[in-house]
């Protein structure tokens, strides 16, 4: 047995002995994991201040209150917690007594669901031990709180079950194989004769197609649609915005441009909207707001994505002859 689960044992006996839990509760009353996350489907956690979170599981990802796709690092961390979470120890009556209070304050109701919608797990999480080594949580059924952690970590687990709402959205503007890419596709409103409509062909090379008609007009060569490519391998937002922040910007005003990315891994498809030259104590920075066709807004960084936006003559100067 290992020894946290044998000091836990102990001070489970202990605390029952004293008559610090209810007698009509047993043991069961402080299981909190759910072990096989694979079968989980939903997680609703729903702060005390009424505000919720809702998480659904779709084929290769997970969806943020039915909309955008949630950020993979914050489901994994809460997954994690949900699987590992276990019992430290059980206080004593007076300090349950202050967990309560804190549980009432500041509590997050976890609710993990089944694919049937059966429950798996029902808890509210609040906050941490004096040393920050522990987390507060209580069973929806019981009445007794208690001290939980996980296995070789010694940090609160709140933070894992809650954090500011922008913060589950994935940020991932592009992510992409350079291998698996099979069409890109930039089209500038202002500026059409520098369009760009790029197709693999049956040699595993890419064609420059006319933006009238897409046919093939020359193939690009081997390395510098690498280079190119190698733009949208990993492009992550500086932020998500807020679509309420945006209100009219995208209704009223054209974008710069548009970009659509086809892969075997998926697609992107995005509006591009450029924001202006911002002074910083280190000498300026520009961004755009990248719009996706679901209406997610990312706050982009230009110098991520400024060797995306390149034009004809690039393409022409390095065709494959």
């Amino acid at each position: 047995m290992r020894i946290d689960a044998l000091v836990s044992l102990i001070f489970l006996v202990m605390t029952l002995a004293c008559g610090g839990p209810d007698d009509a509760e047993s043991v069961s009353a402080f299981s909190f994991k759910v072990e096989d996350t694979e079968a989980i489907s939903n997680i609703t956690l729903r702060h005390v201040d009424g505000t919720a979170v809702h998480l659904s599981r779709e084929e290769d990802h997970w969806t943020f209150n039915e909309g955008p796709k949630a950020r993979p690092n914050a489901i994994r961390n809460l997954l994690d917690a949900i699987s590992r979470v276990e019992l430290r120890f059980i206080p004593v009556l007076e300090a349950q007594t202050r967990m309560q209070q804190d549980i009432e304050q500041q509590g997050v109701e976890v609710i993990v669901k089944g694919s049937h919608g059966d429950v798996l797990a029902h808890y509210w999480v609040g906050g941490m031990t004096p040393d920050e080594r522990g987390t507060f949580m209580r069973r929806a059924d019981s009445n007794t709180p208690v001290v939980t952690g996980i296995p070789g970590w010694e940090g609160g687990l709140r933070i894992r079950y809650w954090q500011p709402m922008i913060d589950w959205v994935d940020r991932t503007v592009f992510e992409v194989e350079v291998a698996q890419v099979q069409e890109v596709h930039i089209d500038y409103l202002d500026a059409p004769q520098e369009s760009v409509h790029l197709r693999r062909n049956e040699a595993g090379m890419f064609d420059y197609l006319d933006r009238e008609d897409n046919t093939p007009t020359f193939t690009v060569s081997k390395s510098a649609m690498d280079r190119y490519l190698i733009s949208f391998q990993s492009v992550g937002a500086e932020a998500v915005i807020d679509q309420k922040d945006l209100v009219g910007v995208t209704s009223s005003t054209p974008p710069w441009c548009t970009i659509s990315i086809e892969s075997d891994e998926g697609a992107y498809r995005y509006s591009v909207y450029p924001l202006g030259v911002e002074p910083t104590a280190r000498g300026s920075i520009k961004r755009h707001h990248f719009v996706s066709e679901n209406g997610d807004v990312f706050l982009v960084q230009d110098a991520l994505v400024k060797e995306v936006f390149l034009g004809y003559n690039y393409f022409f100067d390095h065709r494959h002859l």
